[in-house]
């Protein structure tokens, strides 16, 4: 009997030892689970991370080549030189129904992508000087000069002709 009662407590450690084990076991499992889940989770976040440094960078790229695009462009305009004869040619844009469309294709040209530019190249009175501005740049001041005395001038026929006989007519203005 003796022997019996010792079998069943050590049948019954052996069973505590192997629910023991057992409930080691799934902590264990558990434990792992929860480390995977935590990886997959980190994992994501530097994911989520490298993307969004990636825009980042992406968008500071994009901005440097404007930046650079900007300065080229600034850079083009102040080294061109252009052509004295297309200002000369249109003159002041408004003598002639074929001065003022080479004035418009000229503008268009020229001015097509600012508006303002575009407008004030159309419509405004100082076309001549936009035009010999366009055509040279900062760098060639010396040619904008002879530009602007070249074909920024009235034509003589557009001046009043003076009354050299001495006769004067009355006027309610002084006219100078």
């Amino acid at each position: 009997m003796k022997a019996i009662k010792e079998k069943q407590l050590e049948n019954q450690y052996n069973i505590r030892q192997k629910e023991t084990e057992l409930a080691i076991s799934n902590i264990k499992k558990a434990a792992a689970k929860e480390v995977q889940i935590r990886r997959s989770n980190l994992k994501k976040m530097i994911e989520e991370m490298r993307k969004k440094q990636k825009r980042k960078t992406s968008a500071l790229s994009q901005q440097l080549q404007s930046v650079r695009y900007q300065m080229a462009e600034q850079m083009g305009k102040a080294y061109k030189k252009g052509s004295l004869d297309n200002c000369m040619k249109i003159g002041l844009g408004k003598e002639s129904a074929e001065k003022i469309e080479m004035r418009k294709n000229y503008c268009t040209a020229n001015f097509s992508e600012d508006f303002v530019n575009y407008q004030n190249c159309l419509e405004g009175e100082d076309f001549c000087h936009q035009c010999c501005d366009n055509e040279f740049g900062e760098f060639y001041i010396g040619e904008r000069e002879n530009c602007y005395s070249k074909s920024c001038v009235e034509t003589p026929a557009a001046a009043p002709k003076k009354d050299s006989n001495g006769r004067w007519i009355w006027q309610a203005e002084i006219v100078e």
